[in-house]
């Protein structure tokens, strides 16, 4: 019986671990497409999406003049859709 719970408990850490570093993966993914986006617009926040299995799915700027806010979502293969902002200026 402890073998079974054991190894059940295991099972499931495993799972959660897994989705933890997935659900990290694709934010960091989002965090460098917005910070390319920012950089050196919407074709590099293209360029990074793709070298990182992803997909651009939107890019929103907004702010002052010399100070903008980029936003956007990115669709990560298997892993859902992320947001992340980025500021420059």
């Amino acid at each position: 019986m402890a073998i079974a719970l054991a190894a059940a408990t295991l099972g499931g850490l495993t799972m959660v671990n897994g989705h933890d570093v997935a659900t990290r993966r694709g934010q960091g993914i989002a965090d460098a497409v917005a910070l390319a986006g920012v950089v050196g617009g919407v074709d590099a926040a293209t360029e990074v999406a793709r070298r990182n299995a992803s997909t651009l799915v939107s890019i929103d700027w907004s702010g002052a003049e010399r100070s903008s806010i980029v936003t956007v979502e990115v669709l990560v293969d298997g892993d859902g859709t992320f947001r992340s902002d980025a500021i420059g200026g």
